[in-house]
């Protein structure tokens, strides 16, 4: 299995509790094990206005914890 399998399905496994906790939605609907957090399918859930970042959206609606939760789901 290649290696960026292997990281995506830890990454699945390692947040999935908090993601739901912040966002009230299971992780596994935003993260595919070919291709990872899936930020444009998550941008579009969390309704960013436009003209405005999913960085500053997250940071309003949602808080520092969830911010560095999605940052740590994208790196």
């Amino acid at each position: 299995m290649p290696d960026y399998i292997s990281q995506n399905k830890k990454l699945l496994r390692d947040n999935a509790v908090e993601f739901q906790l912040s966002f009230g939605v299971p992780l596994h609907r935003f993260m595919h094990p070919l291709l990872g957090f899936d930020i444009v399918s998550f941008d579009e859930f969390i309704v960013t206005p436009n003209g405005m970042s999913t960085h500053d959206n997250l940071k309003q609606k949602f808080g520092e914890d969830a911010l560095a939760l999605i940052e740590r789901l994208i790196a």
